[in-house]
């Protein structure tokens, strides 16, 4: 069985290495799932904003808003990378 694709948002640490704020993954009906719960409400009540061609993302639209969080998030504060 090939590896769930998962996604890290990482925030800067106390020291110099980046820590993990939440991890997201999708889930076995291939909708994405959040390890922190006030990240999931959010995203599935007001989703997030994909490129041009994907328009408004929520969880539900699994691989796709998966695909997207590395573009969504991508501060010095908060950002997504692959696992």
């Amino acid at each position: 069985m090939p590896p769930k694709p998962k996604v890290l948002l990482k925030k800067p640490g106390a020291g110099p290495a980046a820590e993990t704020y939440a991890e997201v993954w999708l889930d076995a009906k291939g909708v994405v799932r959040a390890s922190v719960p006030e990240l999931q409400k959010v995203w599935e009540s007001q989703g997030i904003v994909g490129v041009g061609s994907h328009g408004r993302l929520y969880p539900k639209d699994g691989q796709k808003f998966l695909d997207e969080l590395p573009v969504m998030y991508k501060s010095a504060y908060l950002w997504a990378e692959p696992a």
